[in-house]
């Protein structure tokens, strides 16, 4: 009976790749996907909350704001008082989100499974990657709970989330920085 059950298992249990190719396809299909979450790094741990429509984001966590409108990326720190523009690249996005990591994966990562409901991605071209390992688990509900990124340094950042839900359109200023909202910041071009 054992034998059984194990079998029906495996054959229900989802591949790394459906895996990620289902929450993918969740998160390009969906209007706007929030989520709130908290980050372990070796700097310590900060609780936050995410909005996400396509590639763009914006999200606030601890002393930090950002927003993401598909090009350019502001970060906002509230102790320095200052707001660093840039145009990031898909290293640069996974380390701001991780939940980028399930745009682009097919090409940028070799995939395996680290056991059930958990995929793990290696950069396929280590020499243009900061990125050496993603661990992704999955929940019952096909979104990710937790996401491991340890980068070529050593340093790692653990992402759980703890709740995550579909909503409608939002507006496109809701993924840029909004200068009339924070006058005193100073404005650091890296473009």
């Amino acid at each position: 009976m054992a034998m059984l059950v194990m079998s029906v298992w495996g054959a229900l249990a989802a591949t790394p790749r459906e895996l990620l190719a289902g929450a993918a396809e969740k998160l390009s299909k969906a209007a706007s996907v929030s989520a709130t979450f908290t980050m372990r790094t070796d700097n310590g741990q900060v609780r936050g909350s995410m909005q996400m429509a396509g590639r763009s984001f914006a999200l606030t966590a601890g002393e930090l704001s950002m927003w993401y409108d598909g090009k350019t990326q502001w970060v906002y720190s509230v102790t320095s008082g200052e707001v660093n523009v840039s145009v990031p690249d898909a290293d640069e996005l996974v380390e701001s989100n991780p939940f980028m990591l399930l745009s682009g994966y097919q090409t940028r990562f070799n995939i395996a499974s680290g056991g059930a409901d958990t995929a793990v991605l290696t950069p396929k071209n280590k020499a243009v990657s900061d990125i050496s390992k993603a661990v992704i688990m999955f929940g019952k509900n096909g979104w990710p709970h937790k996401i491991t990124v340890t980068f070529g340094s050593g340093a790692s950042a653990v992402v759980t989330i703890g709740s995550i839900t579909m909503g409608k359109t939002l507006p496109a200023a809701t993924f840029r920085f909004d200068p009339r909202k924070y006058p005193e910041a100073e404005i650091i071009d890296l473009r």
